[in-house]
């Protein structure tokens, strides 16, 4: 998806996102009291699809070697170790913390989408996880068992389809501190994906989802664009180009497989 489903900060985002697309409207928010999921969160989402894609490979697997198999269940229950290092962070007591509160983010922050045809009208509504349980020791704090409910809208677009667009991410992707450039890498995924592709820069503001004026939201974006110079994206070069009073944003593909 090449539109913010989550606030870029690291701190929640309280206010609702709005996306109005050609043939349909997309509102994102958050919980009254958590606020919404940040991009940050958003990596315990990626792990989830991640682990469910590896389930089912392993099912189709099965089953073209002519064994029996079954269908993965709905709930994971990773080890806190196991999420967090796919995340890239460490095992510190404030991650665990962080991660409770995260994953009560995604659980609250809804996605409606709303179609409009031309004689049908059609409104749904999802969440970006289900429920989930966590069992920590009193005492120290530290997390002991996670449990996670997959979506069904997650859960039919992995295992009931016969080739699954799943898209994946490089781990240095994980490292990347700012929510500007996580978003960027994702549009550089989808846009561009092992060739080139450019971006509106007003394209792009509105896809973030960003409250901000747009003439402050451009000068902090256009210094997110210089950092990159210095230390690029995964994969990825990113330039800031104005042509004839339009500025656009160039993305190529630098990665190993070209």
């Amino acid at each position: 998806m090449d539109i913010a489903v989550f606030g870029l900060g690291r701190k929640p985002r309280f206010e609702p996102i709005k996306h109005k697309l050609k043939d349909a409207e997309i509102i994102v928010q958050g919980g009254t009291d958590c606020g919404m999921a940040t991009i940050f969160d958003y990596d315990i989402f990626l792990y989830m699809v991640s682990f469910l894609t590896n389930e089912m490979n392993k099912v189709r697997g099965e089953i073209k070697a002519g064994r029996e198999s079954y269908l993965p269940l709905r709930k994971i229950r990773p080890s806190v170790a196991e999420l967090l290092k796919y995340c890239r962070r460490n095992h510190g007591g404030k991650n665990y913390k962080l991660l409770e509160k995260a994953l009560e983010r995604l659980s609250t922050t809804k996605i409606k989408i709303k179609h409009e045809g031309k004689g049908l009208r059609r409104v749904g509504m999802f969440s970006l996880i289900g429920d989930y349980t966590i069992e920590t020791q009193k005492e120290t704090g530290v997390i002991m068992s996670v449990s996670i409910d997959i979506p069904q809208w997650v859960y039919d677009g992995v295992v009931r389809v016969d080739n699954p667009t799943v898209l994946t991410l490089p781990k240095d992707y994980f490292l990347l501190d700012q929510g500007n450039h996580r978003f960027l890498h994702r549009l550089c995924r989808k846009a561009a994906g092992k060739g080139e592709a450019n971006y509106n820069l007003q394209t792009i503001y509105d896809r973030s989802g960003s409250t901000r004026a747009f003439r402050s939201w451009k000068a902090d974006f256009k210094k997110s664009i210089e950092v990159l110079q210095k230390n690029p994206l995964p994969d990825y070069s990113v330039t800031w180009e104005k042509t004839s009073g339009r500025i656009n944003i160039k993305m190529v593909f630098t990665g190993k497989d070209k």
